[in-house]
């Protein structure tokens, strides 16, 4: 297996390079539309994944989509999503990319799944179970016609404590995998989104102003529920611990 590391350069663009063999394999140089999905995903053995997707069905638009730069010597270098890469802490990490017989290839689509070796989880596996006893919630929430406005809130009373709802606060957003789920953590910052580029604004409303809203689009994207926002809300379990929030989705039938 081939490895390579992601890293920033000096313009702080996130790349990594993708072999030549896996580049043949999913018929790079030969594709009108050189769009490529990523998307991090929990593989349940406590690891996680990068998942890259090229085909017909990408839509260049959608978050997280990003054409690579292919050189005319045929090397092919990936830029990766800025947010999604620090929000999952992967800038200087290495990627183990699979041979090319395991790249997923379902007509003119193509998956390729690499694992990210040495990524550990940080919290407790057993934090679905304390959460569950907290009455923090809130829903994300999709609105609009062909521009859909993605949006939801922290909690109120947890975010006031943390300080969230503070002037010049955003909220630093980062992920983990808990027992195979994904986990979203706000902490707040007062450093702008140029220093934090995994960083979200956070806006009050509601009554008294108290309600810290933000876009919730990438953390949409990255929590894996755009088909489920297409059909309703999606409802969030939080857990306040050591001056961050935990976040997770609630499945629809309870946890």
């Amino acid at each position: 297996m081939n490895t390579t590391k992601i890293s920033k350069q000096s313009n702080d663009r996130i790349r990594t390079t993708l072999p030549r063999a896996l580049a043949r394999e999913i018929e790079i140089y030969d594709r009108e539309a050189q769009h490529i999905r990523y998307a991090i995903r929990c593989d349940g053995g406590g690891g996680i994944a990068l998942e890259a997707t090229i085909g017909p069905d990408v839509d260049p638009r959608s978050i997280n989509v990003v054409s690579p730069i292919v050189h005319k010597s045929g090397q092919v270098e990936l830029e990766l999503p800025a947010f999604q890469m620090e929000a999952w802490g992967l800038v200087d990490a290495e990627v183990r990319w699979p041979a090319p017989d395991d790249v997923d290839v379902d007509g003119s689509t193509a998956t390729i799944r690499a694992s990210i070796p040495g990524w550990e989880p940080t919290y407790d596996v057993d934090m679905f179970g304390a959460a569950a006893g907290f009455p923090y919630g809130s829903t994300i929430s999709m609105s609009g016609g062909e521009r859909k406005n993605i949006e939801s809130a922290f909690p109120i009373n947890p975010a006031e404590e943390i300080g969230l709802t503070d002037p010049d606060t955003r909220a630093e957003i980062t992920f983990d995998c808990v027992d195979g789920r994904k986990v979203l953590v706000a902490t707040p910052t007062d450093r702008d989104r140029g220093e934090v580029r995994n960083s979200l604004a956070v806006h009050l409303a509601g009554a008294g102003g108290r309600q810290a809203r933000f876009n919730a689009g990438r953390v949409a994207a990255e929590l894996d529920v755009h088909d489920e926002l297409e059909e309703g809300s999606v409802r969030l379990r939080w857990l306040n611990q050591n001056g961050q929030l935990i976040g997770f989705v609630r499945p629809s039938g309870g946890d």
